[in-house]
């Protein structure tokens, strides 16, 4: 007997530290000898699939790697520096020695150039230093500094004028980043109707083992009445030999069905991406009471017109191979630059004379013009064009079959829901006639009107008609996670 003392402890231990039951995704206690079971939901089972499927992984890379794409064509737009440091040294003979005969030099040079993607212009800014040794009477000073600062800008006229291919450029790359983004949600899509679907086929798998072993226990315990009937005297041996064939009828079935489950399971945790020895519990919540709302075939279509992930890439084909196309079209135009230069110069005798005289810029240096470049024979252009022109063709005409293979979809899967609720109702009505027809059956077995036979055959009409409105349920349930994916319906 428990001692009273150690039933309040036992008492005020249960209350701080309640036993809870494994929540979704936590491992309950196993038992000696058996590992832990994680308690998998359909939201979890989805979570689990897109974090373990190699396909989800390999978009989630190709959404980074386009990035990296956008990344690279915005950076030929980031300042440039160059530098140059240069020595030279030239020696002549035979000629006037008025005009020296040993020429030394040293430079160095140092500029920022900078694209503009908004206008197409670049911008640059020059700064070169030279120091001259020589030996000639002619120079004024030995040795001579010189010094030239340059501003220059460049803008386009014609060709990529304002920057429009740089910008389509841009744009076309952003257009890929948005592409991979929706593959990866195409894919999610797929994956998660796989889950939904298996999960429903394993909830299959389960109900009907679990129906085939209340029939097994309904035959055993007709076997076990019939036996004692038999005794009586009221019923026959050939009736008994009827009640144990079928009963193990019932335990062949719940055999196969305990093998479906099984099948289901290890198909389930294959598309999840779990390995087959898991120990895992999976729970499928279903409605209690069936309900059907009426879908047409417009709305079902407008949603999928709108949603779907594999319409959108086509559309973001078209839009990127229609800039391509006007980029390839500007391309073959000619080049005319308007060149803009302003600077100043100045040699001298020191470094700070050179710079005090460029610094105040009184002697600057200016320069305005036009240059224009012409290609007469422009024979891979244009057949770069048409290479262009001919893939936006054909992104047109796949979107027109797209779409037409989305209504013709879209149609499909909403008259079979439509006709599987109604199926689904018809196989309940039959469930519940089966029923009554067995209970009417059984009663008069019980009061000598009935053979066992109709009895047994009326436990394997029974026995259908649940699986039966079991299967049309889960087809229907199918045909609604179907619909999800037709209609474009994001996970």
């Amino acid at each position: 007997m428990i001692k009273p003392k150690l039933l309040i402890v036992i008492l005020l231990l249960t209350l701080i530290f309640p036993i809870k039951g494994a929540a979704e995704g936590e491992l309950r206690p196993a038992s000696a000898g058996q590992e832990e079971q994680i308690t998998l939901s359909l939201e979890k089972c989805i979570e689990l699939g897109f974090k373990n499927n190699f396909g989800i992984k390999k978009s989630n890379y190709d959404i980074l790697s386009s990035k990296e794409a956008t990344e690279q064509i915005k950076s030929q737009y980031e300042p440039m520096i160059t530098a140059s440091v240069g020595k030279t040294d030239i020696e002549t003979s035979g000629t006037n020695p008025l005009y020296g005969t040993k020429t030394k030099k040293d430079s160095i040079s140092i500029g920022l150039n900078k694209k503009f993607h908004y206008t197409g212009g670049s911008l640059g800014l020059d700064w070169s230093n030279e120091k001259t040794d020589s030996d000639s009477i002619f120079q004024s000073f030995n040795p001579t500094y010189d010094s030239d600062i340059t501003l220059s800008y460049t803008q386009p006229l014609i060709k990529n004028f304002a920057g429009n291919n740089d910008k389509k450029s841009i744009h076309i790359s952003k257009i890929g980043s948005d592409t991979a983004d929706l593959a990866l949600t195409l894919q999610k899509n797929i994956l998660a109707n796989n889950i939904e679907k298996a999960l429903l086929s394993l909830n299959f798998a389960e109900e009907n083992l679990r129906i085939q072993k209340i029939f097994l226990e309904r035959s055993k315990k007709l076997l076990a009445i019939n036996k004692e009937k038999l005794k009586d005297g009221l019923v026959e041996e050939v009736d008994i030999i009827a009640t144990e064939a079928a009963v193990t009828v019932r335990e062949a079935s719940i055999l196969l069905a305990e093998n479906s489950v099984k099948d289901a399971k290890d198909n389930l945790k294959k598309i999840i991406g779990l390995p087959g020895d898991k120990n895992c519990f999976f729970v499928m919540e279903l409605p209690e009471k069936f309900e059907h709302h009426e879908l047409h075939e417009d709305e079902t279509i407008q949603k999928a017109l709108k949603q779907r992930p594999d319409l959108k890439i086509i559309e973001n084909s078209i839009e990127m191979s229609l800039f391509d196309t006007e980029v390839k079209r500007n391309e073959r135009l000619p080049s005319l630059d308007l060149a803009t230069r302003y600077g100043s110069s100045n040699s001298d005798k020191s470094w700070g004379d050179n710079y005090s005289a460029i610094a105040s810029i009184d002697n600057p240096t200016w320069y305005i013009g036009l240059n224009l470049s012409i290609f007469p024979f422009r024979k891979l252009n244009s057949s770069i064009l048409k290479q262009s022109e001919y893939e936006y063709k054909k992104n047109l005409d796949e979107r027109e079959d797209k779409k037409l293979s989305i209504i013709t979809e879209c149609k499909g899967i909403t008259r079979s829901i439509n006709t599987q609720a109604l199926y689904v109702k018809a196989t309940f009505k039959a469930l519940e006639l089966q029923k009554k027809k067995l209970q009417l059956e059984e009663l008069k077995f019980n009061q000598g009107r009935s053979s066992i036979q109709w009895i047994l055959t009326y436990h394997d009409d029974l026995n259908r008609a649940e699986i039966d409105s079991l299967k049309a349920l889960t087809e229907y349930y199918k045909a609604i996670v179907d619909l999800k994916l037709i209609t474009g319906v994001i996970r």
